[in-house]
């Protein structure tokens, strides 16, 4: 079975990261920079996953976007550097990964949140 992994984060340098990760644990990876491009993607395409940054320049949060996506079912991962935030993600059911992170911990937390769906 194919992972397909949605990431939307508005650091160019950390989606690109994150999906050169992925692409070599044989995830196929779509990069997005804002969760208003991911609704509209979500109309007609489901990832198997979705990994999140939180803070976005002129749209809703991360926390935001899990909520709604949390509605159709898919899972979902919000990545911060705020412990907060990440703290604030576990509580509404999120995976969550804090930054700085290692590779394992994007890894096994896609490995978790597809086990979990």
């Amino acid at each position: 079975m194919s992972i397909n992994v949605l990431i939307v984060e508005e650091d160019e340098g950390v989606r690109e990261t994150i999906s050169i990760l992925l692409n070599n644990f044989g995830c196929n990876s779509f990069l997005l920079s804002s969760p208003k491009k991911a609704m509209k993607l979500l109309s007609a395409h489901r990832p198997s996953v979705i990994i999140s940054g939180n803070k976005f320049n002129y749209d809703i949060t991360g926390l935001e976007f899990g909520a709604e996506v949390k509605k159709m079912g898919i899972p979902f991962i919000l990545m911060s550097g705020i412990p907060e935030t990440v703290g604030k993600a576990k509580e509404k059911g999120f995976f969550a990964i804090e930054k700085p992170f290692q590779v394992e911990a994007i890894v096994s937390t896609v490995n978790l949140a597809i086990g979990a769906a």
